[in-house]
């Protein structure tokens, strides 16, 4: 219970933390998406992570190795268990592939969205279909 009697506003990052979280597992009409785990590294390193055009204009450069998308993994598994964030691998209802992975931040500021789609599947829709479905999660 709080002491102080301040209004919770929607910026701090506690008041925010509690009102905004995300079950292990979403359906779009298109995809499925599940938390990220160790297991989904080789896929997302051959798919995405490598590819020097999907990743020209993020924050990050292309992997080098597979220890390079482990380390993501285990980096936004931690955001995950604070409650900081939440990564999604996207994939396909149809055969399962991997289409690429969406990342739920939270901020003081608010919710943001990122996402890395590969490259073959670009101009889909996928990244638009499953942006709504989180927004409308929200």
């Amino acid at each position: 219970m709080r002491t102080d009697s301040r209004p919770r506003v929607l910026g701090e990052p506690s008041a925010l933390k509690n009102a905004y979280t995300l079950p292990g597992s979403l359906e779009t009409r298109r995809f499925k998406l599940r938390r990220v785990t160790l297991n989904d590294a080789p896929e997302i390193f051959t798919s995405y992570a490598t590819d020097p055009v999907v990743t020209r204009y993020l924050s990050w450069k292309p992997h080098q190795t597979i220890s390079d998308t482990e380390s993501y993994i285990q980096s936004v598994d931690q955001e995950w268990r604070d409650g900081r964030g939440f990564v999604f691998v996207i994939r396909n209802f149809g055969d399962g592939g991997l289409i690429g992975v969406i990342h739920v931040h939270l901020s003081a500021r608010g919710v943001s969205y990122g996402y890395v789609i590969k490259r073959d599947v670009w101009g889909q829709g996928c990244a638009s279909e499953v942006l709504k479905h989180l927004v409308d999660h929200a």
